[in-house]
């Protein structure tokens, strides 16, 4: 077999091959980081599966929002940080069009309903009530995000796109304040389609608790260092909830017999006899969403081809309300020549692996360095440099060299003393970005 011709044919079967994809709402592509591998042994590989939403169109109807805002007014959201939130929650209420919902609850001692869910017809009188807001009082956060839920639910039409952005600066000091606590209520509003944001500002919050709630509320999570940061995270968010193009996807990865999955890398998800199974509960348009799942293939002979997995994906179309399904195949073939297979490697994925090894190394060092084990959590990242020096070695990718030296960079800081404050919010949020494929928005 020619396998040079098989390599355009494995991408068309990746792409989906199906007639009319190129209308569909997702397009699944499922690629290979080496599609073709040495022939007579037993070989890994990573699956890179792929969601690729469509632009929605100009000028197309769109799923009406329904937002609800919970902003911290605690003491500590004093001077500048609570005139930038309140300017973030002026931003967010300009991009709302006439048949979205907003709602605004503020939180302090206890939750207050400042907005009542409603369409955003009268900006003046809501623009007046949000320059109103002052701080003072604990943090009640847990009440917060619970009150912003109870908005959601009276403003929720059919096919709204539900969402709650939870702005805060400190420690939840009242009420339920574990980080159990509060990833329990973002499982639970997750489990009504109601998405939960969340964005920490300064140096003050406590960053497991936020990541955990957005992790399990399957929203995005940011860290504003500064709170002239806010006004810009929010317009991001708000652009990602503007442009959500489908919603409860499911996609099961089935592997052919011989195959074995041995692990998704960064993104959570599950094994069972033989299929990987994850979710997402939105899909944005224009932004690629993936899994990168490690397996291992048996042995086959030169000038073999074999089918590796058949991807399968579900989801509801944003736009239509109607069910839609897609459809991707990945493909293996087997070779004598190291030049051959040289070629064939995907340097996009491999770049991908390293982003998605070094965020789950930033998590293990944040454990090790909360137990005290610094030193330990520096060898971590000499050993993954390492490690990506070796995956580089076929390509000499300078994007690639230059993710191991900073690794390798950060690991001599970390021999002499724990993660600070700074560093510990950055590793777990550039963490959960590069998981969960946020956008960038620096």
């Amino acid at each position: 077999m020619n396998l040079k011709a098989f390599l355009p044919c494995a991408a068309l079967l990746a792409a989906g091959g199906l007639a009319g994809a190129d209308s569909a709402p997702v397009a699944v592509r499922a690629e290979l980081d080496r599609p073709i591998v040495p022939a007579g042994q037993t070989e890994r590989v990573v699956i890179k599966v792929s969601l690729l939403p469509s632009e929605i169109e100009s000028g197309r109807a769109r799923p009406p929002v329904n937002l609800a805002i919970a902003l911290d007014r605690s003491g500590s959201m004093g001077g500048q940080k609570i005139v930038q939130a309140r300017e973030a929650a002026l931003e967010a209420l300009s991009l709302l069009g006439v048949r979205d919902r907003i709602a605004l609850v503020a939180y302090d001692d206890d939750a207050t309903t400042l907005i009542e869910t409603q369409y955003p017809l009268e900006r003046a009188r809501l623009a007046a009530i949000i320059r109103g807001i002052q701080s003072g009082g604990s943090t009640a956060l847990y009440a917060g995000v619970g009150q912003a839920a109870a908005e959601v639910r009276r403003g929720a039409s059919e096919g709204s796109i539900d969402r709650i952005i939870l702005l805060s600066d400190g420690q939840a000091n009242v009420g339920p304040s574990s980080v159990d606590d509060l990833r329990g209520l973002g499982r639970s509003l997750a489990g009504e389609d109601i998405s939960v944001s969340t964005v920490g500002l300064g140096a003050g919050f406590n960053e497991d608790l936020m990541t955990g709630l957005a992790e399990t509320g399957q929203g995005n999570s940011y860290f504003a260092e500064n709170a002239r940061d806010l006004a810009r995270i929010f317009a991001a968010e708000l652009d990602d909830v503007l442009n959500v193009t489908a919603t409860g996807v499911e996609v099961v990865v089935t592997f052919a017999p011989g195959v074995r999955p041995v692990g998704l890398i960064g993104r959570d998800g599950e094994i069972v006899d033989g299929e990987v199974r994850f979710t997402l509960n939105q899909l944005f348009g224009g932004q690629e969403k993936f899994a990168l799942i490690e397996a291992e293939v048996p042995a086959g002979e030169v000038g073999q081809s074999r089918e590796l997995a058949q991807v399968r994906v579900g989801y509801t179309d944003a736009l239509t309300g109607a069910s839609a399904e897609g459809n991707a195949s990945a493909q293996l073939a087997y070779s004598d020549s190291v030049s051959e297979i040289k070629e064939a490697a995907n340097v996009r994925i491999v770049r991908d692996v390293v982003d998605n090894r070094i965020a789950e190394a930033k998590r293990e060092a944040i454990a090790l360095s909360d137990a005290g084990k610094h030193k330990e959590a520096a060898a971590t990242f000499r050993a993954l440099s390492g490690q990506i020096v070796e995956m580089n070695a076929p390509f000499a990718d300078a994007d690639i060299a230059q993710r191991s030296d900073e690794l390798a960079e950060e690991a001599v800081g970390l021999e002499t003393d724990k993660l600070t404050n700074v560093q510990r919010k950055s590793y777990y949020n550039s963490s959960y970005q590069t998981v969960n494929q946020q956008k960038d928005i620096d």
